[in-house]
């Protein structure tokens, strides 16, 4: 159909877009891997919407494990650039992590437990 760094365009019917929808937040590697962090979150969030316009990439879905407050941070970064931010979020469970995402459009609020 195409070449490797192609997506198809179709001339009628489906339209396919290039996504990466399992993007982690800035303290990922901190939490998870003991690895510092060299920036600050918005600075990461603008970090990671460069490389993915650089990369043809439309669509961006934030998921850290059972949180979403990076996704703001992401949206901003994400304003004017041509680039979708899907808010989302990794469940932990005793078998295997389950990724939830959620509506574009809905708005974040939060809820104590």
């Amino acid at each position: 159909m195409t070449t490797d760094n192609q997506i198809a365009k179709p001339s009628v019917g489906a339209v396919f877009y290039r996504c990466a929808l399992q993007v982690n937040p800035h303290d990922y590697a901190q939490s998870f891997r003991g690895q510092a962090s060299a920036t600050n979150a918005a600075d990461y969030a603008r970090t990671v919407v460069d490389k993915a316009v650089e990369l043809g990439i439309s669509v961006l879905a934030v998921t850290d494990h059972n949180d979403v407050s990076s996704v703001p941070a992401f949206r901003e970064a994400a304003k004017s650039r041509g680039v979708h931010v899907f808010p989302g979020f990794e469940l932990s469970s005793r078998s295997y992590p389950i990724t939830c995402l959620r509506s574009r459009s809905v708005q974040l609020k939060w809820r104590k437990a």
